[in-house]
């Protein structure tokens, strides 16, 4: 069982059944994944890992549309995004790259494997 599906399936068996609850999981995800775009662009040795986020919108029934200008959940992405701007204010590009690989990276505290070193597929 690839890790990918693990965490769908470790996600859908401690969620809620209730819509509101599904909505909010969404919710912070998007939140991560702002993050995600900030340390991406702040940080050149990390990338985010496109495989993982396109598995997890397919779980939220998303689309690329729907987190691009425009789109349904774009404005709480750009919140979120600008949001995670003002954090990352402070930091050099050796600091953000710490935060990136810390938070989302291959054994990450937040989400792992959601970013992987620029380069790697």
């Amino acid at each position: 069982m690839t890790r990918t599906l693990t965490f769908a399936l470790l996600l859908v068996s401690t969620l809620p059944t209730k819509a509101d609850d599904l909505k909010d999981w969404k919710e912070k995800f998007l939140h991560n994944f702002a993050y995600m775009l900030v340390a991406q662009e702040r940080c050149s040795k990390w990338q985010i890992n496109k495989s993982k986020v396109v598995q997890v919108l397919r779980f939220f029934k998303a689309r690329n549309e729907d987190i691009e200008p425009g789109g349904r959940d774009w404005p709480i992405l750009e919140k979120y995004a600008l949001e995670s701007q003002k954090k990352f204010a402070g930091l050099d590009e050796n600091a953000a790259c710490s935060m990136a690989e810390l938070m989302y990276g291959p054994h990450g505290n937040v989400s792992s494997g959601f970013m992987i070193p620029t380069g790697a597929k």
